[in-house]
């Protein structure tokens, strides 16, 4: 059957269909972000799986151990062939409500796990997510930027051509279109590289296309007081204290081999047909130094416990007052950014634009202000990003702080 020609245009076709399908979707809202996140997440998994073994764990301590029936054949110069049964129930043991208390400890601990770790997990794809915003604005900008020396040099050249522009006006037009085109494509790099990220935490293609809603997360009321008390409930910090009291626990039950045990026991003897039933009372005759060194090394575990415990807390304290004083200085920067250098360049541009529609400004000078204003705009984005993730990791660090997501003007619309 002679090949059709036509048939080499369905790849480019079917790219072409995708491609559309694919710029037809909306944009990935911050919400659909998170549940995504957490629906794909190993470690969310595996902390719940952890948090499944420690509650069996648990059950399994809080039971009480049942009944051992004991069947011993033997034999004897005295009546041969013989056996005898011994069914014996546990009365008492010093060991088992200990080990019950350090498994109960051990699954509210991975409780608690679990649910820092569904808070790291949210504090991770917020700062992908910010950060493909980020760079999505740059693209934007970087792309109107390009647009406008377009329009530059194709002004340039229509000058030139009727004689009322130089024709080296042209040729700065030229490079700084190259310039500008360079710099789009740094822009894109930037932004492929952001998504990639942001793909990682939702558990999809590290190239898959995805395009994110514009938002920026709006500054809470900050009182340090407030947020350092709420920083020491946080589930690592109570899970740190589980752990202090699942050792203590641990140390009483190998103390607790030093204590004596009492069974309950039935017994039989086939030979004599005689049948009876006894109490048993266990303790070690003496310890080598097993049990002792055992009950040191859990006591000083829980000692290590708390120390621990004690560098978890100053950490959370460390990390609240960092988050705060780094919301501050974005939030002030950005603040003073956009009072005191992007309304002027703005302004500036303006006029340049205006200058040089009239033929009182040079095209150099309109370029030159071009370039301020994409600085400025470009030095924007950086800030609005930088304060999106000292919230998210003010959030992080507080670990209950509820963040308010609000739609970004798109780039240039104030101009």
């Amino acid at each position: 059957m002679p090949f059709c020609p036509c048939l080499r245009a369905v790849p480019a076709v079917l790219a072409l269909f995708t491609a559309s399908v694919c710029a037809a979707e909306p944009p990935l809202t911050l919400a659909a972000a998170l549940a995504e996140a957490a629906a794909q997440s190993p470690r969310l998994r595996a902390a719940e799986l952890a948090a499944a073994q420690a509650r069996q764990s648990a059950r399994a301590a809080a039971a009480w151990p049942g009944p051992e029936v004991e069947v011993s054949p033997l034999t004897s110069n005295q009546r041969g062939a013989d056996w005898d049964a011994d069914v014996s129930q546990a009365l008492y043991d010093p060991t088992l409500a200990p080990a019950a208390r350090a498994a109960r400890a051990a699954w509210s601990a991975a409780g608690l796990d679990l649910e820092e770790a569904r808070r790291d997990l949210r504090a991770d794809v917020q700062t992908a997510f910010v950060g493909l915003v980020a760079a999505q604005r740059q693209v934007a900008a970087r792309q109107q930027e390009l647009d406008l020396v377009r329009k530059l040099r194709d002004a340039a050249a229509k000058a030139r051509d009727i004689g009322e522009r130089p024709g080296v006006e042209v040729l700065r037009a030229d490079l700084e279109l190259s310039r500008a085109e360079q710099e789009l494509l740094a822009a894109e790099a930037g932004a492929d590289q952001a998504r990639a990220a942001l793909n990682s935490r939702l558990g999809r293609d590290l190239q898959a296309g995805v395009t994110v809603e514009e938002v920026l997360f709006g500054r809470p009321a900050i009182d340090r007081l407030a947020l350092v008390e709420l920083a020491l409930t946080r589930p690592r910090l109570r899970s740190a204290a589980l752990r202090v009291e699942q050792q203590r626990a641990l140390a009483s039950a190998r103390r607790g081999e030093l204590a004596p045990a009492v069974r309950l026991g039935g017994w039989r003897d086939h030979a004599d047909q005689e049948h009876g039933v006894r109490v048993t009372v266990a303790f070690p005759l003496f310890d080598s130094g097993r049990i002792r060194g055992d009950a040191a090394a859990a006591a000083t575990g829980a000692r290590v416990a708390e120390q621990e415990l004690e560098v978890d807390r100053r950490e959370v304290r460390l990390e609240v007052e960092q988050a705060v004083v780094a919301v501050a200085d974005a939030g002030r920067r950005r603040s003073a950014y956009t009072d005191a250098i992007l309304r002027q360049a703005e302004r500036l541009m303006a006029l340049t634009e205006f200058g040089y529609q009239t033929g009182e400004r040079s095209q150099l000078e309109l370029l030159d202000a071009r370039r301020q204003l994409g600085e400025v705009r470009r030095a924007t984005i950086d800030l609005d990003r930088a304060l999106s993730e000292a919230l998210v990791e003010l959030q992080r660090a507080v670990g209950d702080l509820p963040l308010q997501a609000a739609p970004l003007t798109p780039v240039g619309d104030a101009q």
